[in-house]
């Protein structure tokens, strides 16, 4: 069953969006308006910016934070 979220608990929510073309092989994020050519494997890049979820107070914040680590492992 689906159920809504009230204001109240959307303050507990972070984090960023980000989409993944695994035909195109490119990723881009909501918030920076960028479409990057991943290097590496898509599976490893969700894999690094799934693990920042929660951690960043802001889209931006997350977005760029994501961002830094994928050049950081090569995948962009």
């Amino acid at each position: 069953m689906r159920e809504e979220l009230n204001i109240e608990e959307l303050t507990g929510v972070s984090g960023g969006k980000y989409v993944i073309n695994g035909n195109t092989n490119q990723i881009a994020f909501r918030e920076n308006r960028v479409v990057y050519k991943l290097k590496g494997s898509p599976y490893r890049a969700m894999e690094l910016c799934d693990s920042l979820i929660g951690v960043y107070p802001s889209e931006k914040e997350y977005n760029d934070a994501c961002i830094a680590l994928l050049k950081q492992n090569g995948i962009i």
